[in-house]
């Protein structure tokens, strides 16, 4: 880790985050982190450290209500899809969130893992759980992908020739 100014930067893929309290400045990492109080105390410095320390930060995701019928459909399930997914929920909406993945599991750290290879295992790199998928009420249609899109209509078909 590097620290410039406010900010305390990932060397594997240059995500940001705010010393004060952890939240994410820049990407690619979804997710804020844990930070803990500093005390000085006779020119020393100590970090509070709580006996529970939690492995990443979490967003406070709105809940899915059943009568807003406002649907998103996001193309694509990588990093960038799932940002948008989850600043949908983190930012008060609603309405059903559908992600389309080529691939038939769930996002993970393309730039990590590449530093890791040949050991690397997608899973262990995984931004975004099923689990966490599901907590966010978020649909996620994965080994799928778009064939095309009717714009007047608003309405994707995809490979399986299904409609959104």
């Amino acid at each position: 880790m590097a620290v410039y100014d406010d900010k305390v930067v990932c060397p594997f893929h240059g995500a940001s985050f705010n010393l004060k309290d952890g939240s994410l400045e820049n990407g690619p990492a979804i997710d804020p982190i844990p930070s803990f109080d500093v005390v000085e105390k006779k020119g020393e410095f100590y970090v509070k450290v709580p006996e529970h320390i939690p492995l990443k930060g979490k967003f406070k995701f709105a809940k899915r209500d059943q009568h807003n019928k406002t649907r998103y459909v996001i193309v694509g399930g990588g990093i960038g899809g799932m940002s948008c997914a989850d600043t949908l929920r983190e930012s008060g909406f609603t309405g059903e969130i559908v992600v389309i993945s080529r691939e038939d599991r769930e996002t993970y750290d393309k730039t990590l893992i590449t530093k890791m290879l040949p050991e690397a295992d997608s899973h262990t790199f995984a931004m975004r759980t099923k689990h966490d998928i599901q907590d966010a009420h978020i649909t996620w249609k994965g080994g799928k992908h778009v064939t095309s899109v009717n714009a007047k209509e608003k309405f994707v078909t995809l490979n399986d020739g299904s409609t959104l």
